[in-house]
């Protein structure tokens, strides 16, 4: 009888570390597929500038540095994004701060980089709180990523506009000269009329 228990036990033994085992190996595995996952999330910068808006900040060079930030950071990885979070801030106040394009001083594009910095700011902040999850570092990246997005599409679509201005003013000349045209092609020149009766009498007089 004595035997048999622990024969019994052994078996159990054997049945709880398998069981034990393979928890742990699926905990392992489950967590791997978790860390992989936050290694596959992609930023994107959502709009980019036209061939035209290009060439227009080709210059900037604060602009420039930024973007290839972005560019080069879109692959979200846990721990190493939060130590970028200090050279992203001072990118923003470096883009902030350099605005020299005329064109791009406006209150509008303005709040954009401000938007911009501002968020920039608070994930430096983040870097310093030991509390903070993987998920809101993340979220704060996405916002600093459309942020610019918007900044963007509203230098296109200052541009755009300024281009329809212009079309529409190229337009309205080209209704005007036309109209001229046709005014001085239409303008009747009046003649006064031969006297006949007049003429008649000198003839006659003169035989």
């Amino acid at each position: 009888m004595l035997n048999r228990s622990v024969f019994l036990f052994f078996l159990f033994f054997i049945f709880y570390s398998c069981n034990h085992r393979s928890s742990k190996e699926n905990d392992i595995i489950i967590e791997e597929k978790k860390i992989d996952t936050l290694h596959k999330f992609v930023l994107g910068i959502n709009v980019k500038l036209t061939p035209k808006a290009s060439i227009l900040v080709q210059d900037w060079g604060e602009y420039q540095r930024f973007n290839e930030f972005l560019k080069n950071n879109q692959n979200y990885i846990p721990g190493e994004s939060i130590l970028n979070a200090e050279e992203l801030a001072k990118l923003a106040q470096e883009l902030k701060d350099s605005i020299r394009i005329e064109k791009l001083q406006t209150p509008a594009v303005k709040i954009r980089l401000n938007v911009i910095h501002n968020e920039a700011l608070r994930l430096d902040d983040m870097s310093e709180i030991s509390v903070i999850t993987e998920a809101e570092i993340k979220n704060e990246y996405r916002k600093i990523y459309e942020a610019f997005s918007a900044l963007n599409s509203k230098i296109n679509n200052d541009l755009n506009k300024e281009n329809l201005n212009e079309e529409l003013k190229d337009f309205i000349n080209e209704l005007a000269d036309t109209a001229n045209k046709s005014s001085k092609t239409n303008t009747v020149f009046e003649k006064k009329p031969l006297d006949l009766k007049t003429s008649k009498l000198k003839i006659q007089n003169e035989k």
